[in-house]
């Protein structure tokens, strides 16, 4: 199972990444490939969930790792609908940023609940790549904000 799940994220990544080259080249097939890219990097992220959730004990674990997997399955939905202009796209996008936010302060309080020294570097490092993305996500929004 960990196999099928790293060879259908390499692919899914591949197919969205060409699939959005085509799309912003506005050559023919672009649609097509995004569609099956950001699906098979949906179905990826229902298997990261399952993998991952076999291998953790805790319970703090097993949400995050829901929680990103979920977030992961909103983000890859919602790219499919706002490259294909379809309705409801910008609702399943707010619902993957009020994800990506909670994923924010699980991944903190992972970090300050975590008593082994390593495990709190490892998870340091997590948030601080999540808080990242997160104001890159955000920006927009934050730039609304202060204007």
């Amino acid at each position: 199972m960990k196999r099928l799940t790293t060879i259908l994220g390499i692919i899914s990544a591949v197919l969205t990444m060409v699939g959005t080259i085509f799309k912003f080249l506005h050559w023919p097939g672009a649609s097509i490939i995004i569609t099956i890219g950001a699906t098979t990097l949906a179905a990826y992220m229902w298997f990261y969930i399952f993998v991952q959730w076999k291998m953790v004990t805790s319970g703090m674990e097993k949400g995050f790792i829901a929680l990103m997997g979920t977030a992961g399955i909103f983000a890859a939905i919602g790219f499919v609908f706002k490259m294909q202009h379809w309705p409801g796209a910008n609702l399943i996008i707010k619902v993957f940023i009020i994800l990506s936010v909670l994923l924010i302060v699980v991944s903190l309080l992972r970090v300050l609940g975590e008593k082994n020294e390593d495990l709190r570097y490892k998870y340091t490092q997590t948030f601080i790549w999540l808080l990242g993305g997160g104001v890159i996500i955000l920006f927009p929004f934050i730039q609304n904000l202060l204007n």
